[in-house]
């Protein structure tokens, strides 16, 4: 079996049984490590049995660190979407006011 695999097999299970913990840097770390598992199976000669079975084995947890995945997806996207809204009424307020204009607001 390949080493890394090993390694990648050992980090997914530590992942997933810790998902609610994991953020974008461990979530990182595992994709590149996949990656480079992907590449050396790819170059390799031929696949042993124990490495199609730890294969078999990484896509039961697929579903549980991609759900991980999604949830800090829309997270994010929710907080730059107040970000911007934030910005642009800071931006409205910011705004010179117009020279004949009869309300006048005083910035704190």
């Amino acid at each position: 079996m390949v080493e890394d695999l090993v390694r990648l097999m050992e980090l997914t299970i530590d992942t997933a049984n810790n998902i609610e913990q994991v953020f974008e840097e461990q979530l990182d770390t595992l994709l590149s490590l996949r990656d480079q598992v992907i590449l050396q199976l790819r170059q390799s000669e031929s696949l042993t049995q124990a490495d199609k079975d730890a294969i078999i084995e990484l896509s039961h947890y697929e579903e549980t660190i991609v759900g991980r995945m999604d949830f800090l997806k829309e997270e994010a996207s929710r907080e730059l979407t107040r970000l911007r809204n934030s910005q642009m009424n800071k931006s409205k307020y910011d705004q010179v006011m117009a020279a004949e204009s009869y309300f006048i607001d005083r910035k704190e």
